[in-house]
């Protein structure tokens, strides 16, 4: 298993992403992603147009998440969501709105 968070280098564009990958035949798979950016903005085209922030569950179509905490001006609000519905043992990621050059 490999876990992944990305930022943007512009915090101000708001896409966060919290994944888990798992290693298949070689090959990197997404087991997990949580994907936060702002409700106003398209996130997914698929079946169902998403805005907003969404999660990934393998294969299946991403759903969307309603959660308050998960919202991009609270950072450690969508990480404990991720750290919740992972059911991975918190620890620290540094916010990247506070992260010194």
């Amino acid at each position: 298993m490999q876990i992944e968070v990305k930022a943007p280098a512009d915090v101000e564009r708001c896409l966060y992403l919290f994944s888990i990958f798992q290693l298949r035949n070689k090959k990197r798979v997404r087991a997990y992603q949580l994907e936060v950016a702002p409700r106003s903005k398209r996130t997914h085209n698929g079946l169902t147009t998403i805005y907003g922030p969404h999660e990934h569950h393998w294969e299946d179509e991403p759903l969307p998440v309603t959660a308050e905490e998960v919202k991009c001006d609270n950072w450690s609000g969508a990480l404990s969501w991720f750290f919740l519905r992972t059911s991975i043992t918190p620890f620290e990621i540094k916010d990247p709105n506070h992260v010194e050059l």
